[in-house]
């Protein structure tokens, strides 16, 4: 299990300068940078469709969680560099057709446009037009960082260029055993920052 405080500590370790861009395509995203309020909680539980996806710890699965993870420990300085693009509201779920997410769909042919070329909000703007209107998708951040243009650094610098092929275009030209160890490999390394072996 991992939990945004888990997320967040992640997300500390970027150096100054570099921004953070975050797309989750899941139900309930919008909850994904805070808590939900009670309003939020209340909405979720009357919601029969979306009751069975959205789990609320009890106290005791919260202490079990903290025995083994140890205490949360806030970042020293939390910039306004994390911007979240979401699915749906953190009150709905995020729909699926023939196997990929909707928002997925809908927002993976815009990027290459987009980038560099028009601000979050206008991108988000673009995703929304013409989206089933049974989700809601959401932009989460600073106010500023609406404005500045799509997968810039917060300065509005553009991203550094990577040795080699980007990781999406590496992805697709690999074979399916080469994406699952790709996969594999960067989930065991976020696993290492939040858990190192050893403790340390």
């Amino acid at each position: 299990m991992l939990i945004d405080d888990d997320l967040g500590q992640v997300w500390d370790l970027l150096p100054v300068g570099v921004g953070l861009t975050l797309v989750f395509d899941s139900c309930h995203s919008g909850s994904a940078n805070r808590g939900l309020n009670s309003a939020e909680l209340e909405q979720i539980r009357k919601d029969t469709d979306s009751l069975p996806r959205y789990r609320v710890l009890d106290d005791e699965s919260v202490r079990k969680y903290r025995e083994i993870r140890g205490s949360s420990v806030p970042a020293e300085t939390r910039t306004d560099r994390e911007l979240l693009f979401s699915a749906c509201s953190a009150v709905e779920v995020a729909y699926e057709t023939a196997g990929h997410g909707d928002f997925t769909r809908k927002a993976a042919p815009l990027v290459a446009t987009a980038a560099g070329f028009v601000t979050n909000a206008e991108f988000l703007a673009r995703v929304r037009d013409g989206f089933n209107p049974r989700q809601h998708p959401e932009i989460h951040g600073s106010n500023d960082l609406h404005d500045k243009l799509f997968l810039f650094t917060p300065t509005g610098a553009p991203p550094a260029a990577a040795a080699g092929p980007a990781p999406a275009a590496a992805l697709r030209a690999g074979s399916a055993d080469g994406q699952v160890r790709a996969v594999a490999a960067f989930l065991r390394a976020t696993a290492d920052l939040i858990d190192p072996p050893g403790g340390n």
